[in-house]
């Protein structure tokens, strides 16, 4: 039935036509019905008006008096509602490494700490270092509060009544590698300026890319600071750029070498490149106006870079703890290789998930993952399958 019609016309069912017809027809004639009669054909018209009503409403829901108009649902709360499951490069870097080899890993701690997120791991002194710097850099930091401070040094019993005496906080003495952190906060923010770059805190920062992999699993990547113009090497170029912090930027050892980078997994810098590629705006409302025509030109022509910004404060001096390191699109030799191994990897990461949701996530110690495991029993989890014994 067509849109724009305030009640229903119920003369257009042929039954409520015959009976009005018989009606007609007995006043033009003369013949009276008896009152049963009358009143079956009375019902008969009742029961009609009834059926016809109910079939316009089914129609056209939107004209019924009780009618209220559901909002819309975005596609991303769609995909939510239907039990999508989330994969972010963090996840996929504890199932499988840069070698494509599966990792030692415990599966409940992947399924209720990585997956659900109903816990948080302890965090690091190294881990709380770079949100303190990221806090005061970009406003903020991923997934958690700002981290405003740092722990400070004991103050003793005379200090204390000092303070309290004097009535100031009672608060320790910043510690080197605070005061460190903030001589590299202040030189970030004037090189920032220097390099034209554009910080608009909670638009462009800790800025969410969401892409459809398939029916099931959804890719997600939370950027530092996307998108952003960037004086670098001599020319202003739009950049995608993620913050680092380190104890030295010319470390040659461990996962995190800044000195030799090229030894480093780079799966958060390739799987960006490939979220921020035609971006499906459905999927991601909030970047309609953060992706601008020319920025999506940009990216479409493989004009945008991603830059790791990183930051050493351990090491004096501090004035060379500062370095840029790039990660192009594509292979040196313009090849896609790296591109494709990212897709396998992801690839195995899920198959990884499948086989662990068919056994039911059990537990596997691992001694590097349960010493700052919430669930771990010593961490106030409850968990006492921990390969980490109490002294």
């Amino acid at each position: 039935m067509p849109y724009g019609k305030s009640k229903p016309n119920i003369n257009e069912t042929g039954i409520v036509q015959r009976k009005m017809e018989r009606l007609k027809e007995a006043e033009f004639s003369g013949k009276i019905f008896d009152n049963e009669e009358f009143l079956e054909i009375g019902d008969e018209l009742d029961e009609a008006n009834l059926s016809a009503t109910m079939a316009f409403y089914q129609d056209n829901p939107h004209l019924h008096p009780d009618y209220q108009e559901k909002p819309e649902i975005s596609k991303r709360e769609q995909k939510k509602q239907d039990g999508y499951i989330l994969i972010n490069q963090s996840l996929i870097k504890k199932l499988v490494n840069k070698y494509q080899e599966e990792e030692q890993f415990c599966p409940r701690n992947i399924k209720e700490c990585v997956m659900n997120k109903k816990y948080k791991d302890v965090p690091t002194e190294a881990m709380m270092a770079g949100k303190f710097f990221e806090s005061h850099c970009l406003g903020g930091t991923t997934g958690t509060e700002p981290v405003l401070d740092l722990p400070r040094k004991r103050v003793s019993k005379k200090r204390e009544a000092e303070l309290i005496a004097a009535g100031k906080p009672v608060l320790g003495e910043k510690t080197i590698d605070q005061v460190r952190l903030e001589t590299q906060i202040e030189r970030f923010k004037i090189k920032a300026k220097q390099l034209q770059t554009q910080i608009i805190t909670g638009i462009n920062t800790h800025v969410q890319v969401f892409k459809e992999w398939d029916k099931k699993y959804l890719l997600v990547g939370e950027l530092d600071w996307f998108p952003t113009p960037i004086f670098y090497q001599g020319v202003l170029q739009l950049a995608m750029i993620d913050i680092k912090v380190t104890s030295n930027v010319e470390s040659t050892f461990g996962k995190f070498c800044w000195g030799t980078p090229k030894y480093m997994d780079h799966l958060q810098a390739d799987m960006y490149h490939y979220l921020v590629r035609n971006i499906d705006f459905e999927l991601n409302p909030h970047l309609i106006d953060l992706i601008t025509p020319e920025v999506d030109n940009l990216i479409k022509s493989e004009r945008i870079l991603f830059l790791y910004w990183v930051w050493g404060y351990q090491k004096e001096p501090l004035e060379y703890q500062e370095k840029f390191v790039e990660r192009s699109y594509r292979d040196e030799n313009g090849s896609m290789f790296r591109q494709s191994e990212l897709k396998e990897r992801i690839r195995k990461a899920i198959a990884i998930i499948e086989r662990e949701e068919s056994f039911g996530w059990g537990t596997n110690p691992v001694p590097d993952i349960c010493k700052t495991c919430p669930l771990n029993i010593i961490n106030g989890g409850n968990c006492t399958e921990s390969t980490i014994s109490i002294v």
